[in-house]
């Protein structure tokens, strides 16, 4: 990949990734273009703020907007950490419907997301947080009194509410209750 265009730190991020996770997929994804977006240098000035948030986003909903909303506007670049498939590992967690490449283009189309990295285990996201320096963490306050991944770190948090109302199994049942009546 050509960090020719990017600061300093944020080639760095790329490079770690990169050379630590040796499997085509993700070697594929880091290479496409069309799936990372390019910094502008608009800040070289300064250091950017770096914010990670993790999670499977499956189906993006109201809620998930009002997050990368909150989340952008604390940070100067939001790198999502895309949960492959979080049933692996949590058999009460729900299999993604979307691929990780349906729903890496999607992440990567939004305005507030400046890169997509995806990873398969609890244990991979801990490595990457770990690895890299990440200025901000955010989480939704669902997740201030229980255990989660990274929680050792020393990752500043931000707490993001989660009082919209949405959440992708409301989603999904909104959905089913929709077709269902149809079909009815």
């Amino acid at each position: 990949f050509d960090s020719s265009s990017m600061d300093n730190r944020t080639s760095t991020l790329y490079s770690r990734f990169y050379l630590h996770y040796s499997t085509n997929f993700i070697k594929k994804t880091m290479e496409f273009s069309s799936f990372k977006s390019e910094w502008d240098g608009s800040m070289a000035e300064t250091s950017p703020v770096l914010g990670v948030i993790a999670g499977a986003f499956d189906i993006i909903h109201p809620g998930y907007i009002e997050m990368f909303d909150e989340a952008a506007n604390n940070c100067d670049k939001l790198f999502v950490c895309l949960h492959i498939d979080p049933s692996v590992e949590r058999p009460l967690k729900p299999k993604p419907i979307l691929s990780v490449d349906e729903r890496t283009h999607i992440l990567t189309s939004l305005s507030q997301v400046y890169y997509v990295v995806p990873y398969h285990t609890e244990k991979d996201l801990a490595l990457y947080l770990y690895e890299n320096k990440f200025d901000v963490r955010f989480l939704g306050e669902d997740y201030k009194d229980k255990d989660f991944t990274g929680k050792d770190l020393d990752i500043p948090i931000h707490w993001i509410a989660r009082d919209h109302g949405w959440s992708t199994t409301l989603f999904k049942k909104k959905i089913y209750e929709s077709v269902s009546m149809n079909i009815n």
